[in-house]
């Protein structure tokens, strides 16, 4: 780091409470948060299960008949789902799997140690496997850390329903390249973490399934490398799990592009499998793990595909693979609300509001036939169906617009207002809620959405700078509009935005995929024109004063926005940044660049490195040196090509910390100085 730099730092460590609206930003970070409990009042919970009432909190029931509120019986069903999850294991860790599983007749657990499988019976322990060692990387009962943080795998064990066999993963990690971490640096002795951790490009773990029969003690292979359209099918074999028969193995298995996805079905007896459904783009990437929801046969389903170009639904059963279409709406569908067998109707969200962030209800019979939009598109919903399927319990908002929560019958038709959201704690104070804009973004077509904030002393005559909060990764995105608060930091005398650029989600398979084989290019121009739009429209930001921030995706989003748009931005927070993407994993950075042998010039383009001279404007860099996602050699090849370029930056470095951001006090320090609010 230059030594000017460095002594800037150390200058700031404690300036942020000195400065003159400090007081004004630690009054907000308190009084907002009351505002918006004020706004976000949840006026009921559910439905009872006999869908006659309606669940109001503090322990009362709404006739919907009648009117009447009274006590809610003990006995009363709530008719709402209060979540789930795997009981009493807790989570295995980020990237890890669970090292015990047990059978479902609770008398058998297979634990995983030392590379090699044990099933612990009332007899005492049997190896389930024993060539599995750390020496020659194979591994059994457990998977590839790239597996967990990428596939969400994060089992690697799976018992049938009558505990008669046990499925377990296997991996050779022999000719995957380790990656090394110095942990303990503030100890007086460090330590060596070493992860085998595939890189773009570079070779994968092999993966291979094996059933294990506790009655005679024997294993057998699952096929999952079977005559396919692609010989490479088999690189990634995940989601591991068992039909409601309990005995039918699934699994879904991509190429190594992760253009063409299998749904894949197995026998035990055989060890045999075959093709259930595959999902092909040959433009872009697939979803790997549609989402799949059982009929009450165990056979059929509805699965999740973006054949007509946006997510909807098909039927589809184990025998047949995909037999109709459920839905066929020109956006995004959201997610399932009720499915209703006996009606055969189901019950569904979709970005098709008057934005697409505008969550709707519909409703739609198994057949395809009769879709109907239940709620009204100028604004988002939040919805339970009620179990007979005649009312809709919503709770409707967006950004400006209090919450307002309703029962209405199965036609949208209002029944009863229950309450609403209480805005005057803003009047009053007069901090202001978050507004919706949108604007053009690089194609001079294809209109950008976002929000902002503003501080409570608001004039339009003067001139703000405006802080931009990214994460920009592929498929990521605001989600679902409702209403937003006022944000604490605007109090310092910024305007802060985010903005749903190109790549991100609820917009359509070609919106998402417009960034394929060119990450920090397409996503990036996006944003850089619809911040000159923005400023353009709104004459009180400040265009010369522009900055970005962002932690991972985020933080490489920030880092080369900066140097590649020094016209737009005029300073970047980047905490624990991807900044060349040939440093991070495979699985990750291939479904969206494909391969840098492939693809060579995408993944230059899409190298911070590459254009550092044309820096101008402040960057403030943050990684923590036990960062095992985001290696700490991503910002110390940064720094280089920064030092070689003689260009100035701010350096924070987390001690033993992981994969995290930069402390907000000390970013703000940084953006105070560098934009001057």
């Amino acid at each position: 780091m230059p030594f000017l730099a460095t002594l800037l730092l150390t200058a700031l460590q404690s300036d942020l409470p000195k400065h003159p609206l400090y007081a004004a930003y630690t009054k907000a970070r308190t009084e907002i948060p009351s505002l918006d409990v004020k706004v976000n009042t949840t006026f009921a919970l559910g439905f009872s299960a006999d869908s006659k009432y309606v669940l109001l909190n503090g322990g009362k029931r709404m006739d919907l008949a009648t009117g009447v509120i009274s006590e809610t019986p003990p006995d009363t069903g709530g008719g709402f789902d209060a979540g789930g999850g795997r009981r009493g294991q807790g989570s295995p860790g980020r990237g890890r799997q669970f090292t015990s599983a047990q059978s479902p007749d609770g008398k058998l657990t297979a634990r995983y140690a030392n590379s090699n499988i044990t099933l612990e019976t009332p007899n005492g322990n049997r190896e389930v496997t024993k060539d599995g060692s750390v020496q020659a990387r194979i591994k059994y009962g457990t998977a590839s850390w790239v597996y967990g943080e990428e596939l969400s795998q994060n089992q690697a064990m799976w018992w049938t329903a009558d505990s008669k066999t046990l499925v377990y993963y296997r991996f050779d990690e022999s000719k995957v390249l380790d990656y090394h971490l110095t942990l303990k640096q503030n100890a007086v002795q460090d330590e060596l973490y070493t992860e085998a951790y595939p890189k773009a490009g570079a070779p994968n773990p092999t993966v291979q399934l094996w059933a294990y029969d506790v009655a005679n003690g024997a294993s057998k292979q699952i096929d999952t490398t079977f005559a396919s359209t692609d010989a490479d099918i088999a690189q990634y074999v995940y989601n591991v799990r068992f039909a409601p028969d309990g005995q039918t193995l699934l699994f879904n298995r991509t190429n190594r592009k992760q253009n063409v996805m299998e749904l894949c079905a197995s026998d035990l007896a055989t060890g045999k499998s075959r093709v259930v459904i595959q999902e092909s783009n040959p433009n872009g990437w697939v979803d790997n793990s549609p989402r799949m929801t059982w009929l009450k046969d165990g056979k059929s389903f509805l699965w999740l595909n973006e054949r007509n170009g946006f997510a909807n639904f098909w039927l589809g059963s184990l025998d047949k693979g995909l037999i109709s279409k459920v839905t066929d709406l020109r956006a995004e569908v959201d997610g399932i609300s009720k499915l209703d067998e006996d009606r055969k109707v189901l019950w569904y969200t979709a970005h098709d509001g008057e934005n697409p962030y505008l969550i709707q209800l519909h409703r739609v019979g198994l057949d395809g036939k009769g879709d109907k939009r239940v709620t009204d598109p100028s604004l988002g919903h939040m919805v339970t169906v009620s179990a007979d399927g005649t009312k809709v319990l919503d709770r409707a908002s967006k950004m400006g617009v209090a919450p307002v929560t309703r029962v209405l019958s199965a036609d949208g038709k209002v029944l009863r207002e229950l309450g609403k959201g209480d805005l005057s704690g803003y009047a009053e104070s007069g901090y202001k809620p978050a507004e919706r804009f949108m604007v053009m973004g690089s194609d001079g077509v294809t209109p950008v959405y976002g929000y902002f904030c503003k501080p409570r002393d608001f004039d339009s005559s003067k001139k703000y700078p405006m802080l931009l909060r990214v994460y920009g990764g592929p498929e990521s995105g605001s989600g679902r509009e409702a209403f937003k608060g006022a944000d604490a930091v605007c109090e310092l005398g910024f305007i802060t935005a985010w903005i749903d650029a190109k790549g991100t989600s609820g917009r359509g398979r070609d919106f998402t995929q417009a960034v394929y084989r060119k990450l920090g290019v397409v996503e990036i121009d996006d944003t850089a024109a619809a911040v000159t739009n923005l400023c353009k429209a709104n004459p009180w930001i400040d265009p010369a004063r522009v900055g970005v921030e962002g932690t991972s995706y985020g933080g490489y989003f920030s880092a080369i926005a900066l140097v590649r748009h020094p016209e737009v931005f005029a300073a970047a927070c980047a905490s624990s940044s991807v900044t060349s993407w040939i440093h991070y994993d495979s699985i990750y950075t291939e479904r969206y660049m494909d391969t840098p042998q492939n693809n060579p010039e995408g993944y230059k383009a899409g190298s911070a490195m590459e254009y550092v001279k044309d820096l101008t404007g402040k960057l403030c860099l943050f990684y923590g040196t036990a960062d095992d996602n985001v290696h700490p050699s991503n910002t110390h090849q940064l720094i280089a090509a920064l030092d070689r370029a003689n260009k100035p930056y701010r350096l924070y470095v987390g001690v033993d910390q992981g994969h995290a951001g930069l402390r907000q006090d000390r970013q703000l320090e940084f953006f105070i100085e560098a934009l001057k609010p």
